[in-house]
This record gives C-alpha cells, sequence and structure tokens, in this order.
C-alpha cells in the first residue's frame, strides 16, 4: 500500500504483531533487493509465521488494530441505514462481518449542519460507531489514506451499500480485556435474586 522493503528489513506482522527479517524478496521469478508500493512480490522471512488474508507486514508504521472506529460514510443503498445492522466490512484486503453500531449525526450536504437521526436514506452522508466481529488492521483516513478507507457490503444482496473512511477508533474498544474472576458464574447468578 505504501513504502518500500528491502532485504534485511525487519517487519511486523499485524494484527497478530509478530516480528521477522527479510531475507529474500521475488517478483514474479526474479530474486530482487527491494520492493516499492504496488508490487505483487514474494518474500522469504527468516522464520515461519501465521498470517492469513487480512494481515498487514509493516515497517516502521504505527496502525490501530482495534474492532471498533468512527467513521464518516455515504449511504448508497436503496433501503434505509438503521442502527444495529450487519454488513460485510471491506477495508484493503481484509473482509470482516461489522455492525454499524450507532449514528452519531448525519450532515445536511447543503448547509454543512450536523442532525440527530436513527436512519439513513440513499445519499446521506453521516458520522458513525462501527463494531467489527474481531480486531482489523486500519489507520485514520487522514493518516494513511489506503488503511482507512472502506465499504460496507450488504450480506444478502452483495451490494455496495456504503463507502467510508476511517475518522479514529474508539477508545473503548481498545481498553476492554477480559479477566478471570474469583466469582463463580453460580455465585455471581445468585447475588441477583
Amino acid at each position: 500500500a505504501s513504502g518500500q522493503i528491502n532485504i534485511g528489513d525487519y517487519i511486523k506482522s499485524l494484527p497478530s504483531q509478530v516480528d521477522a527479517r527479510v531475507e529474500e524478496l521475488y517478483r514474479g521469478f526474479d530474486s530482487v533487493k527491494n520492493v516499492h508500493k504496488s508490487d505483487a512480490v514474494t518474500l522469504v522471512l527468516d522464520r515461519e509465521i501465521d498470517t492469513s488474508r487480512g494481515d498487514v507486514f509493516v515497517k516502521d508504521a504505527s496502525l490501530d488494530i482495534t474492532h471498533g472506529f468512527q467513521a464518516e460514510i455515504l449511504w448508497m443503498d436503496d433501503l434505509p441505514l438503521i442502527e444495529g445492522r450487519s454488513y460485510l466490512l471491506k477495508l484493503a484486503t481484509q473482509t470482516v462481518p461489522a455492525t454499524l453500531m450507532k449514528i452519531k449525526y448525519k450532515i445536511d450536504v447543503n448547509t454543512g449542519n450536523k442532525l440527530l437521526t436513527h436512519q439513513l436514506e440513499k445519499n446521506e452522508m453521516a458520522v458513525c460507531e462501527i463494531k467489527t466481529i474481531r480486531d482489523i488492521v486500519f489507520s485514520a483516513f487522514e493518516t494513511h489514506p489506503p488503511m482507512g478507507r472502506f465499504i460496507l457490503i450488504d450480506r444478502i444482496t452483495n451490494a455496495t451499500a456504503a463507502g467510508g473512511i476511517i475518522e479514529h477508533s474508539l477508545r473503548r474498544a481498545a481498553n476492554v480485556f477480559s479477566h478471570t474472576s474469583v466469582v463463580s458464574t453460580k455465585e455471581r447468578a445468585l447475588q441477583k435474586f
């Protein structure tokens, strides 16, 4: 999506955050010393790491890894957008189920005013909170456009329902952690009566 990778560079795989060193680079069947933005390449690393479609390699870059963000969207579907609906979110090579949790406000395209609403009609713009089913790798559009733009796909019709740009991650999405409790599920249930 951007930058350059050279033999000998240390890169990080996201979202796993595993580091590796680049030992060999191939463009097609040709061995090369470096690769650039938009090249189709094969990387040979100094260790095996588990990666899959949608994972991102970074070198000297900082991207967000979380499951919630605020975005500005343009609604393009004939059916209205209603809070709580589930879609497929496609961002770069990542595709993940996502739910539009909250429409914060819609934007009047003539005046720029912020209007409260709970649904959007075709060709309306809004600022929304979106939650994905698992962590994704992204950036604010303003910082790194290729990792900050996305589309929402209707899960039934497979039609593009919206296009959007990410403003920022949601703080609450990054600071919630599971932990073990000394109170059992049964004890907690008994306290509720």
